[in-house]
């Protein structure tokens, strides 16, 4: 979890958001991060994530975490 907090919060900063923007969190994977992300409350209070959903059509990257891809996209609400 705490490699997956790390990714987003760096996606925050390279979209140029501020530290108190709330944002929607989009994501797309499977086995483990899928585990990892779905319904974790605890990740998403860390990165102030309001909205969870598919991937957005915004600020999207793919991640590889410990061998497995995970594409994440962040969005400013």
């Amino acid at each position: 979890m705490r490699e997956i907090i790390s990714k987003i919060q760096t996606m925050r900063k390279d979209a140029g958001f501020e530290v108190v923007d709330h944002i929607a969190l989009g994501y797309n994977a499977n086995g483990i991060l899928e585990k990892v992300v779905k319904d974790n409350d605890a990740l998403y209070s860390a990165v102030l994530a309001d909205k969870v959903t598919d991937v957005i059509d915004v600020f999207t990257k793919e991640w590889d975490v410990n061998g497995e891809k995970i594409i994440l996209s962040v969005k400013k609400i």
